[in-house]
């Protein structure tokens, strides 16, 4: 790590060497020409997922997705691991980009397109992940499909019971009435003839004597 942070230092340097000759440069000219340049306004960065706010699930997702975005990502790797080791050191970020870059560069051979190739080779490993997911939710939607249609036919199922239930409501009903109909039918039959058979008795009785009247008179 001491040739990690002697590369640094050494970048820190010449940093500073480079600005002063700059800042003598423009005063140079400044003085030359008299004409006061705005100094340019830095770039507005957008800000990350993880600044717009993401609950802890979401924050272990993103983090899943990097880690296996970045999987085959040598330049990468370094370069970030050297970025993270800088960052308290460096609170600057365009300084800890560069010094990042050179304490790499000088015990690899990463160059800046191989840098930008490693990172547009991540985005295309996250594009794999999301044609993986997007199969995998059609597979699933597929399944609530198919839940979908089991529930349709059991609601189908339940209609034509119902419609069942009461077709044989129906016919309960019109049976127990004949039941009744058939019963009433029946004691009415019973008590007349009955009836019948009473009446003639009392007329056997009364006409032929009866019990008075054994025929041997």
């Amino acid at each position: 790590m001491g040739k990690v942070f002697d590369a640094v230092k050494h970048l820190l340097v010449e940093e500073d060497s480079e600005d002063k000759k700059e800042e003598n440069d423009k005063q140079e000219q400044k003085s030359e020409v008299k004409v006061e340049d705005k100094a340019p306004e830095p770039a507005v960065l957008k800000p990350t997922i993880s600044e717009t706010g993401m609950d802890k699930e979401m924050e272990a997702l993103r983090n899943k997705l990097i880690q296996v975005a970045t999987g085959n990502a040598g330049d990468y790797l370094k370069f970030s691991d050297m970025l993270e080791s800088l960052r308290a050191m460096l609170p600057d970020e365009r300084t800890c980009f560069k010094a990042a870059f050179t304490a790499v560069s000088k015990t690899s051979p990463m160059t800046v397109q191989s840098l930008v190739t490693s990172l547009e080779g991540s985005i295309k490993a996250l594009d794999n992940e999301v044609a993986t997911f997007q199969n995998t939710m059609q597979g699933r939607q597929t399944d609530i499909d198919g839940l979908r249609r089991q529930v349709q036919e059991k609601n189908d199922q339940i209609v034509k019971l119902q419609n069942e239930i009461k077709e044989l409501l129906a016919k309960i009903d019109e049976e127990a009435r004949k039941n009744e109909q058939v019963g009433l039918n029946f004691d009415r039959a019973v008590k007349s003839a009955k009836y019948n058979f009473e009446s003639l008795i009392t007329k056997v009785n009364s006409y032929l004597g009866g019990d008075k009247n054994d025929g041997t008179a």
